[in-house]
């Protein structure tokens, strides 16, 4: 045979040898960067809520991560990222289009007049261009730019002194306003009321997003001449679209506008780069591995890897960038539930996946459910989602916040304040649109579906049980003693505030049903059929309905195979499984028995 262009092309060339032939979790993209960066190397990090991934392995392996506006000294270490510091370079919040980008870079540098534009809420001021800065918000119109032109200013100084500016890109969906202002996420999911007449969607195609990114990078250019960008392109897909197709069509096309201007300002300039973020994720060689159950989320696991490589190629080449170097894990002891619970990512656009139209905006036919909880909470608002039964609230809070008590109760009837900026804006949401219209007076018509205090999650009885017990015993016993005077000391003990709140329910009027948590403990499960005891009789003293869902269960006989999920099949160990979350089917029929248990006439949407 002749030679010919792919005669002598390397092994990473072909996909046989690059990806059929190799473990999937050895596969290296070889990405090699256009200059070299190092720990002396200056560098902004800003763009969508997978850009924090990069932010936090810069600054835990010592390289010059640049923070424009450090957090107060006065402000505890614990409260930083809920104030949105130390997140991005930026205190903008996520910045997820390339035109957000612009308009953020354009007003730092003052050749854009700043909006004025203002959300205002509950006798309080808020900024449309970051309305999750702070749940509080100000007292001002003037406070407002005061605080933005903070940030403005921080945002300058730190770009004439950096090296290297990388974003991610996430988006190219977005709304503005008359004025073609760019808000980061629609108004009237976080802030502000939703106006037809004011607010447009607009969807970014390629030579848009890439006009943008140019456009930006030339201003830059002008202040600091020496300034290097790097592009990357976030692997989640969207939350949801509002472009009218099917959400897998929207990410696709979304995704694909935004990976092809970044691929084509990688090639056509000297001074831009581009990091294969996206590909590592999902490539189809992958199978999906590094996803969590959802298939949106990016594991831990996946995030080790991604910066595996990119840390890799930069500065650490000698020592092979292991996840556990990398990130301070083991990927492999990963219980594949790592999710925006755990990981405590800051990320805007989630909240539309948890407060969808028909939650929001209640109309004056209130539903009669209200949801209160986890991610389990979570999971039956989509089983009510799949009946057609109209419901308000939802999975307010990530289990560990319910868990460390991140919550304050109030005196008034809107019942309790989150600690999280996140869950207590998705709860606002609650009070504002629901709770302020309840009519308190119509007893047991309004009903509460809660499993707030549950919590049977690893930290609760791996964790804190055995050192509750080593308080008691000196040491932690070799096996725990399932002793039911000792369980139920611990159980009340860490669920005063829980029952406090479920009282609270009860007292106001709601027929309120408190859930266990799903019975598929695979480590220790007599050990939580004893403690679901406890919460059934703690909880039930509150004078609210308990359902024990692990005697429902028992109650059937044996557990249906649909309630169990089947470990991932991926070619690791069973850690991977998630054993926290029952199946879809499980809580459809959860949700079933609960309404026919308990006597609950559902309100069903029109048209369903």
């Amino acid at each position: 045979m002749s030679d010919n262009p792919y005669s002598d092309l390397p092994s990473y060339a072909f996909w046989k040898t690059a990806v059929s032939e190799t473990d999937l979790k050895w596969i290296n993209l070889r990405w090699q960067p256009k200059t070299a960066i190092d720990r002396k190397t200056k560098i902004i990090t800003v763009g969508s809520c997978f850009a924090q991934h990069i932010s936090k392995a810069l600054k835990e392996n010592g390289f010059c991560w640049i923070d424009s506006e450090p957090a107060p000294t006065e402000l505890p270490v614990t409260e930083h990222t809920k104030h949105n510091y130390g997140v991005f370079s930026f205190r903008t919040g996520n910045i997820y289009t390339a035109g957000l980008l612009k308009q953020w870079i354009l007003w730092a540098i003052g050749t854009e007049e700043q909006s004025r534009e203002y959300f205002f809420d509950n006798g309080q001021f808020f900024d449309p261009f970051r309305p999750s800065l702070t749940v509080n918000g100000f007292s001002s119109l003037e406070k407002i730019l005061i605080a933005r032109q903070t940030t403005l200013s921080a945002i300058f100084n730190s770009i004439l002194h950096a090296d290297l500016f990388i974003f991610t890109l996430g988006l190219t969906e977005a709304w503005r306003n008359k004025d073609g202002r760019i808000y980061p996420i629609c108004p009237g999911t976080v802030r502000g009321t939703f106006s037809p007449d004011d607010h447009h969607f607009h969807n970014f195609n390629e030579h848009e997003v890439r006009r943008d990114l140019a456009e930006t990078f030339d201003a830059l250019l002008k202040i600091n001449p020496n300034l290097r960008f790097l592009l990357t392109v976030s692997p989640v897909p969207l939350t949801a679209t509002a472009s009218g197709q099917h959400v897998i069509s929207a990410t696709t096309y979304s995704k694909s506008v935004l990976r092809s201007a970044a691929g084509y300002l990688s090639q056509t300039r000297s001074d831009t780069d581009y990091f294969p973020s996206f590909e590592l994720i999902t490539a189809p060689a992958f199978k999906g591995l590094f996803y969590e159950k959802n298939m949106r989320v990016v594991s831990s696991e996946g995030v080790a890897f991604v910066m595996k490589q990119f840390l890799g190629a930069i500065d650490l080449k000698e020592n092979a960038a292991t996840p556990e170097a990398v990130l301070g894990v083991k990927a492999a002891e990963s219980t594949g539930t790592e999710n925006n619970e755990s990981e405590k990512d800051i990320c805007d656009d989630i909240i539309l996946e948890a407060w969808s139209n028909k939650v929001l905006h209640c109309s004056a036919e209130l539903p009669n459910i209200l949801l209160i909880g986890d991610s389990h909470i979570g999971k039956i608002a989509a089983a009510l989602d799949e009946q057609g039964i109209r419901y308000a609230g939802g999975g307010i809070m990530s289990s560990l916040d319910w868990f460390d008590g991140q919550f304050e109760l109030r005196k008034d009837n809107y019942i309790f304040d989150a600690t999280s900026p996140e869950a207590n804006v998705r709860w606002d949401q609650v009070c504002t649109n629901y709770l302020a219209k309840l009519d308190f007076k119509a007893i047991n018509s309004n009903i509460c579906i809660t499993n707030v205090g549950a919590n049977t999650i690893t930290p609760s009885v791996s964790g804190l049980l055995p050192q509750f017990l080593t308080a008691i015993f000196g040491k932690t016993p070799n096996k725990i003693n399932i002793n039911l005077s000792l369980i139920w000391a611990y159980v009340q003990r860490s669920r005063v505030k829980h029952l406090m709140l479920v009282r609270k329910l009860v007292d106001l009027g709601f027929k309120v049903v408190w859930v266990t948590d799903p019975p598929i403990q695979v480590k220790n499960p007599e050990l939580h059929g004893v403690i679901d005891l406890v919460l059934e009789e703690l909880f039930t003293q509150t004078g609210c309905n308990v359902m024990n869902a692990r005697k429902w269960v028992a109650e059937l006989g044996v557990l249906p195979s649909s309630f169990q999920r089947p470990e991932m099949d991926i070619g690791v160990d069973r850690n991977f499984a998630d054993f926290h979350h029952g199946t879809a089917d499980y809580y459809q029929q959860l949700t079933k028995e609960i309404l026919n248990r308990y006597s609950i006439e559902p309100q069903y949407r029109k048209g369903d």
